[in-house]
């Protein structure tokens, strides 16, 4: 990212204005979840693509995007600049494609090949999963592993590990 764009960046400290989408209206979006809980819901889900939304822990205001591939869960963080579009962070040199709200931009990472680990597939559902019974451990369950993971896939890039 490059100084000019790095100053366009919202402050996440406070919360966005009223003009900026309402993450509750998106069905995929968790809220403040723990990492563990995360890693359950979209493995229980244990299709390659499945991905939810939620707060990240590290940076207020900002929101994960984390999706299964194979055996692990790749974590994209969801930035808004200071005009109220989405982005997701990129790294240096890499230019960053903007959106005016979640919905378009899950739905353009929905298409292959647009820089992603996996395109978002299926969506882990905030409704579907509250009647879901959760392991209070967070354990990968070797059996889901098995069942989502192909041992001759070759990842491009690791993954990120954004809290």
């Amino acid at each position: 990212m490059d100084r000019t764009s790095r100053s366009t960046i919202h402050d996440h400290r406070r919360e966005p204005d009223n003009r900026i989408h309402n993450r509750m209206d998106l069905p995929c979006y968790h809220g403040n979840i723990s990492l563990k809980t995360c890693e359950n819901l979209l493995l229980r889900k244990g299709k390659k693509g499945c991905y939810l939304l939620r707060d990240s822990i590290s940076v207020p205001g900002a929101l994960c995007l984390c999706i299964l591939y194979g055996r692990l869960i790749y974590t994209y963080r969801i930035l808004q600049n200071i005009n109220g579009l989405y982005m997701i962070q990129a790294g240096n040199g890499v230019k960053e494609k903007l959106f005016p709200n979640l919905k378009e931009l899950i739905y353009y990472y929905e298409k292959s090949n647009q820089g992603l680990v996996h395109n978002l597939t299926y969506p882990v559902d905030k409704e579907s999963c509250e009647q879901m019974p959760l392991s209070p451990r967070g354990s990968l369950k070797h059996s889901v592993l098995e069942e989502t993971y192909d041992g001759n896939e070759k990842l491009a890039f690791p993954p990120y590990f954004f809290t």
